[in-house]
């Protein structure tokens, strides 16, 4: 139907196109229509029939050529025509009035006479041609009879009208004009070319061959190039003109027709059926890879592969099959599958095919095979029967470990539960994905006080206080737990009867595979005793702070007021030695130097138990420094020393640590100062190193000194603990002792490794 109108449309279109300049030189006569001078007129007309004959020609020649492929009759037969129609136009151009003599005298009428001859027969020749298709049979229909036929009548009409013009009625008269027998004959033309729009009309609403616009086009044009003919008063005026440019515009039209019809539409169906062939072609290959393919992946797959007949009876078998089972494939064809099945699970696999024979869907079920060692294995399958072939094909996986592990799985779950509800300090809860209780072990029993069929089922926020619940604690705990995995807090819950207890609550989120949330583990423990003992330690660390506070407090003070009579008791006593200098005997000299030197003695044993006292007290903030510089910094402290004992100190590439730049200076200089002043009889060597621990540095100060004896191990870290006499080695035996206590306040360890003679070395720790 949409077709129809389409063509309609077309129709239309090319109706209202062809009228529309015929009315335009009726209604504007005065300034349309002309008389061309015969000169111009010649030179138009000639162009024109020319034209119309090439294209007549070449109408000709498509049909004539393409017939052997195309077998279309209809195309040969108006081609054939048109050879006709061109020889018949081409008479008719040679024998206009101007042109030279064509045989005889060229006049009006003798061209009007070929004009008249070839629009007949070309009429009529259309609306033969609507009567006769492409598959016609009819034996007369071919290439000799019909170019036969044309040329006959050409001659025919060339003979009638060339040497006898006397039996030939008059079309045209001299200063007359069209005379009754010429428009008659339009008229009739006009009439064949109305016959020829309807019958080919009625044929393209049978067949539906849109390639007959093409004629029912040049047919309404033709027409309209007839109407010309019957108005027209001079050979040389408008009419004549228009109709000639119809005449081109027809020939045009029926050219593309003929065209289409008998080379191009041939060519898009050659190009079509090649493409077709191409793609079978393409298919079989595909094909052809794909049994190939199917075959390889037969032959290699790990999975178990077989195909079955109606029966049941193993058609063929992969080598995975008789792998799997132990049988060669030669013991498996031709022999039931059922044979193989164990016994419990015969019936269910006969069910399960029976069901598959008759609703034809894909089969999907495990069972369990009997090998030919006597060992089960579990396969699972994928079956399908297809009607074509009257056959299944089978793939079964091995799932004999997958089903061990279940049953291990199913082992550690019972152990599981068993252990969940053997534990009595922690409240162990199931929730499911809305948070309603699904489990309740013995522990939440003891903690909560509910018995488990009094909760299971009930919302968890139960256990919370009133002011939880309003503020919507529940929820906001669930909601992190999802979000983040894992929830954690601590808060008051209430128990059964009424009573409220501090709780550690841990909420774990359970997600299946596909990460879906599946529920919620809440674990909760019962800390309000805890709670209290750590209030208790609390305040005990207060005052013990309070306490320690008080006692710094106190030792600096004590260190002021002791420092300040041992300096009276040094002055005085140099003041003495000065005064009664040369009176004093030797032993009086020696007592004074004896005064001096413990008061002296004294002053630095409270100097450095002050800095002892303060290394917890008075620390600066730990941030993060550059060791290296600090060590430098240690060193220019020590120069003097370095300097006297020719010392050689080498160092490793240290790290940025977090401490107190100041204590950490500190540590340098007493571990250094103690390899500098602990010295063998070669020149001090000294090497710091560090070592990356993972968690931790450890920095080692390594020397080749005097070594210590490792019966002494637990001394040398000792407050006031001397290997040595003042008079081998000065010091005040406290600067071990500061260096354990600045290593413990950074959260580190120190240690030493010596041999007597061969050297100390120092290890200390520093946690990332």
């Amino acid at each position: 139907m949409k077709s129809a109108s389409t063509s309609r449309v077309i129709l239309a279109g090319i109706f209202i196109a062809a009228i529309a300049p015929f009315l335009a030189v009726e209604l504007f006569h005065v300034w349309l229509y002309k008389v061309m001078d015969i000169t111009k007129y010649l030179v138009f007309h000639n162009i024109v029939e020319l034209f119309s004959v090439i294209v007549s020609m070449s109408i000709f020649g498509v049909g004539w050529f393409t017939y052997d492929q195309s077998k279309d009759r209809h195309i040969l037969f108006l081609s054939t025509a048109f050879l006709a129609i061109g020889l018949m136009d081409f008479m008719h151009a040679l024998s206009y009035a101007g042109m030279p003599a064509f045989v005889t005298p060229n006049l009006p009428d003798k061209a009007t006479q070929f004009w008249i001859a070839a629009r007949i027969f070309s009429a009529s020749a259309f609306l033969a041609s609507a009567l006769i298709y492409p598959g016609t049979s009819l034996g007369w229909l071919s290439k000799r009879y019909l170019v036969t036929a044309a040329l006959a009548i050409t001659l025919t009409v060339f003979t009638g009208i060339i040497f006898f013009p006397s039996y030939i009625p008059a079309a045209f008269i001299e200063g007359v004009g069209l005379t009754p027998f010429k428009k008659t004959c339009e008229y009739l033309i006009i009439c064949l070319l109305l016959l020829s729009v309807a019958a080919y009309w009625r044929r393209m609403s049978k067949s539906g061959d849109r390639l007959i616009l093409w004629f029912l086009s040049a047919f309404i044009i033709s027409i309209f190039s007839e109407l010309a003919f019957t108005v027209y008063k001079s050979v040389f005026d408008t009419f004549n003109m228009l109709s000639h440019v119809y005449k081109i515009v027809a020939f045009y039209l029926i050219y593309r027709g003929i065209f289409t019809a008998a080379v191009n539409n041939p060519y898009l169906e050659l190009s079509g059926a090649n493409g077709n062939l191409r793609m079978e072609i393409a298919e079989r290959k595909r094909a052809e890879v794909d049994r190939e393919q199917y075959h390889r992946f037969f032959t290699t797959s790990r999975d178990l592969m077989c195909i079955a007949d109606p029966n049941g009876a193993f058609i063929k078998t992969n080598p995975a099959f008789s792998e799997t089972l132990g049988y060669s494939e030669a013991e498996l064809v031709s022999r039931p599958f059922i044979d193989f099945i164990h016994p419990d699970d015969k019936q269910q696999t006969l069910d399960e095919m029976k069901q598959q024979m008759e609703n034809g869907h894909t089969l999907h079920f495990d069972n369990r095979y009997i090998c030919k060692d006597g060992s089960v294995c579990w396969l699972s399958w994928r079956a399908i029967y297809t009607k074509e072939e009257n056959s299944t094909y089978a793939t079964a996986r091995d799932i004999t470990e997958q089903k061990r592990a279940e049953g291990a799985m199913w082992e550690n779950e019972a152990r599981f539960r068993m252990m969940v509800e053997s534990v009595k300090d922690y409240a162990i809860i199931m929730l499911d994905a809305d948070g309603h209780v699904v489990s309740w072990n013995t522990g939440a029993e003891r903690i909560k006080g509910y018995k488990e069929d009094e909760i299971v089922g009930q919302h968890f926020s139960r256990f919370y206080t009133l002011e939880g619940v309003e503020s919507g604690k529940p929820e906001k705990e669930l909601a992190v737990a999802d979000a983040e995995g894992r929830f954690e807090a601590e808060g008051w819950r209430v128990r059964k009867n009424g009573s409220r207890f501090m709780a550690n609550v841990v909420i774990t989120a359970l997600r299946d595979d596909a990460g879906q949330l599946r529920g919620f583990v809440k674990v909760v423990r019962d800390i309000t005793e805890r709670n209290m003992a750590e209030e208790a330690l609390s305040r005990y660390t207060a005052e013990l702070e309070r306490s320690n506070a008080e006692l710094q407090q106190f030792a600096y003070v004590a260190s002021h007021d002791l420092q300040e009579p041992l300096r009276m008791v040094s002055s005085y006593t140099q003041l003495l030695a000065q005064r009664y200098e040369g009176q004093l005997d030797d032993k009086a000299r020696k007592y004074i130097d004896y005064a001096v030197d413990g008061a002296v003695r004294m002053q630095r044993l409270i100097n450095d138990l002050l800095l002892y006292s303060r290394i917890n007290t008075q620390g600066q903030v730990q941030e993060l420094i550059d060791s290296h510089a600090v060590l430098g910094d240690a060193l220019r402290d020590l120069s003097a020393a370095i300097t006297e004992s020719r010392a050689i100190i080498t160092n490793d590439d240290l790290p940025t640590i977090r401490a107190d730049a100041t204590q950490l200076s500190q540590l340098f200089q007493n571990l250094i100062g103690n390899a500098i002043k602990f010295r063998g009889a070669d020149l001090p060597r000294i090497h710091v190193s560090v070592l990356d621990l993972g968690s931790e540095w450890r920095i080692s100060v390594n020397d080749n000194g005097i070594g210590i004896d490792q019966q002494y191990a637990g001394k040398v870290f000792v407050i006031f603990q001397r290997l040595h006499t003042r008079l081998e080695y000065p010091g005040t035996g406290i600067g071990l002792a500061v260096c354990k206590r600045i290593v413990e306040r950074h959260g580190g360890r120190i240690w030493f490794e010596s041999e007597l003679g061969k050297g100390s070395t120092f290890y200390f720790t520093f946690p990332k």
